[in-house]
């Protein structure tokens, strides 16, 4: 059980609320047990073509979209590459579009997790370097 089981059996639950739970099919037995008129699944927020998203156990960083995406510039990307947040750079290591400078950042990451070696899109120039260097 997880806090928004306990949310959603929540007596003193604001009526916007049960709605807004049902949108996640996890809690529907738990909603169905209620005294409550049957919620209607509550549309996600939109702003800017980004969905909103907040879950659990973890709030994804707005970058990690950003890093994502097919329109952030190169200059923005490489940019990204020094990101205080793992996750940042971790959503920049996956990408096969970079440019080859940010993937010669990432494949120096500290976080074994991010470093981009394993990408197949990794330039041969870089793979070179990073054999030359380690070695």
């Amino acid at each position: 059980m997880t806090a928004l089981h306990g949310l959603a059996r929540n007596p003193a639950l604001p009526a916007d609320l049960p709605a807004r739970l049902a949108a996640i099919p996890e809690l529907g037995p738990v909603l169905s047990r209620r005294n409550d008129p049957p919620p209607q699944p509550h549309e996600p927020v939109v702003h800017d073509g980004f969905m909103r998203l907040v879950c659990e156990e973890e709030v994804i960083h707005p970058d990690v979209f950003v890093a994502q995406s097919p329109r952030t510039s190169p200059v923005a990307l490489f940019r990204l590459t020094t990101h205080a947040e793992s996750s940042v750079r971790l959503a920049l290591a996956s990408r096969r579009d970079l440019p080859a400078k940010a993937y010669e950042r990432l494949v120096r990451d500290p976080d074994p997790e991010v470093a981009a070696a394993s990408n197949p899109s990794l330039p041969v120039h870089v793979m070179e370097e990073l054999l030359r260097t380690t070695t």
